[in-house]
């Protein structure tokens, strides 16, 4: 049965606010005194649009002061609504799990009334467990987060008049009094700085083209003039000419004889 009051979505309006500004010793400070009686009852009140049907905080415990501040600031808010404020879910190491969820699941099966609850900001860990909200109430102390089914839908903030004005307006230089002579600037005034010089648009690159003829080596060959061939000159020695001479002298005489020889009949 437990199981089933867990798992089980709830269309109830859940509402999440932190305690009040605290003093050193865990109990409410004057500033939270001021939040929890007078700001916190007009937002969430009888006359409020919030129709706030169950208040819950942690169980205070006397002996750490833990959820002391919650409780503080949870009950002018009951006692604005005639409701009794309920402590049953543990905070911190002592808190029982899903014990939040339980709570309204077992409120809201006879009610459809927002349910309000009012965390230890010492012990918000406990509601990024329960709810997966990763980044509540980093540093505001005035935010009011809104869940749907368990889902995130918006943070708003309170508004409490001087309370928050203080953390939620801009500071700004702080207003001369009155009938305070004009405030007078004698610092010099710095230097115009020279203008600055305009960059000459370097041309665009071009492409060029070489001619074709470049495109190729170009070898040249030096034909010499040929070399004139010198005449064979045949060279006889003289002896050898005297020879030929002596020879031929003999041969024509022979045949001179050979041929007289003939004609007279002496060879046949």
């Amino acid at each position: 049965m437990l199981s089933i009051s867990v798992c089980q979505l709830t269309k109830n309006s859940l509402y999440i606010i932190k305690n009040a500004e605290t003093s050193s010793s865990n109990s409410l400070s004057d500033a939270g005194v001021l939040r929890a009686t007078e700001c916190l009852p007009e937002i969430f009140g009888a006359t409020s649009n919030y129709n706030i049907g169950l208040i819950m905080t942690c169980t205070p415990d006397p002996d750490t002061g833990s959820c002391q501040a919650s409780l503080a600031t949870a009950q002018p808010i009951a006692e604005s609504l005639g409701l009794t404020v309920d402590t049953s879910c543990a905070a911190g190491e002592s808190t029982s799990d899903h014990c939040i969820k339980t709570t309204i699941s077992n409120f809201a099966a006879g009610s459809a009334d927002a349910v309000l609850l009012i965390w230890d900001e010492n012990h918000l860990s406990d509601l990024r467990t329960e709810f997966g909200l990763r980044d509540l109430f980093q540093d505001q102390v005035d935010a009011i987060y809104t869940l749907r089914n368990y889902i995130y839908v918006s943070e708003t903030p309170q508004n409490c008049g001087g309370l928050d004005s203080m953390s939620s307006d801009p500071v700004g230089p702080a207003d001369p009094p009155v009938n305070a002579p004009p405030i007078v600037d004698t610092l010099p005034s710095p230097p115009a700085a020279p203008p600055a010089p305009q960059a000459t648009p370097s041309p665009s690159p071009t492409l060029q083209i070489k001619p074709m003829l470049d495109l190729y080596y170009t070898t040249t060959f030096t034909i010499p003039d040929p070399i004139p061939t010198p005449p064979v000159v045949s060279i006889v020695q003289p002896d050898a000419v005297a020879g030929f001479v002596k020879r031929r002298r003999l041969h024509s005489r022979k045949s001179c004889r050979l041929g007289l020889f003939s004609s007279q009949g002496v060879l046949h």
